[in-house]
């Protein structure tokens, strides 16, 4: 796994509770499923060789080992090596795990549904949603999900939050495992995964800002890079360049260093004064133009 220190400590935290609640008499209990799987299972051999070599695995029983191991794997798996990734998936999808069936479902029901092509069917996507159905089977709660944030990503990816809060919805209507975990959850969960895998701001309106300037070509061309930058994963805009009449017309947002009265009396848009060098305030300004043109 490839891992930095803060989450090397993790798994040794994770390993330290583990050995608590056993010791205190609290034992897990494994599904007869997951006892299947891991049986004539590489990796989970490898696991169990590792631990015998440390006499690691004495205070312990398998039934502890085989939770450590799936919680291990659920909470890194996007950590492992690629090589690595494929394999397990591979296992997962010879046992038919009910993680990896939930991974299918959810995957075919996003991109036929909700976000097309755009949402391939990749190794990426198979961890993303694998580590996540595999740890909520064991776990059944995510104590440090912030859902709060719900309301702030509905906000500013209205088409793309609703087109996940469709699938989402069909995935619970068709499914009752679906109906076991708080909707709020899987939302949150579901839009971290697919905005990671393609763009949310890629599914909203497109701005087109229109440059008006009278600026050397090349101060004008970096300007336009300047504002494309700064918003760039937040709206999804274009900055055009006022060559032609028809480039104006179909601009949403018009910035200008001059102001003729004639400017406002032509063109029915948005008209907002810069200068060569704007300050972040400006920007602030413009982003505020923007969302009033997307509403």
């Amino acid at each position: 796994m490839k891992i930095n220190d803060l989450q090397k400590e993790t798994i040794a935290r994770i390993t330290q509770i583990a050995f608590w609640r056993y010791q205190s008499g609290n034992k897990v209990w494994i599904k007869k499923s997951w006892k299947q799987y891991i049986e004539n299972s590489a990796t989970f051999s490898k696991f169990m060789a590792v631990m015998d070599s440390e006499n690691s695995a004495t205070n312990l029983d398998f039934e502890e080992l085989v939770y450590l191991y799936l919680v291990i794997q659920a909470y890194f798996l996007p950590y492992f090596g690629s090589s690595n990734q494929i394999f397990l998936i591979g296992e997962h999808y010879l046992k038919k795990t009910t993680c990896y069936l939930r991974t299918l479902t959810a995957n075919r029901k996003l991109r036929h549904i909700s976000f097309g092509g755009k949402l391939s069917h990749s190794k990426e996507s198979l961890v993303a949603f694998l580590s996540f159905h595999l740890y909520y089977e064991l776990l059944s709660g995510f104590p440090f999900e912030k859902k709060y944030l719900k309301v702030f990503f509905t906000e500013n990816y209205p088409n793309f939050t609703r087109k996940l809060s469709l699938a989402i919805n069909e995935l619970m209507q068709e499914n009752d495992y679906y109906q076991r975990i708080p909707k709020d959850t899987i939302w949150y969960r579901y839009f971290m995964i697919v905005s990671s895998l393609i763009s949310p701001v890629s599914f909203e309106k497109r701005v087109f800002i229109c440059l008006m300037t009278d600026l050397p070509l090349e101060m004008e061309t970096k300007l336009g890079k300047r504002i494309t930058h700064f918003f760039m994963h937040k709206f999804n805009l274009t900055v055009i360049y006022a060559r032609t009449s028809k480039s104006i017309s179909y601009a949403d947002i018009i910035l200008t260093t001059v102001v003729y009265q004639s400017l406002h009396r032509k063109y029915p848009q948005p008209t907002l004064l810069i200068e060569a060098g704007f300050s972040e305030k400006k920007l602030y300004q413009i982003e505020n133009l923007i969302k009033k043109v997307t509403k």
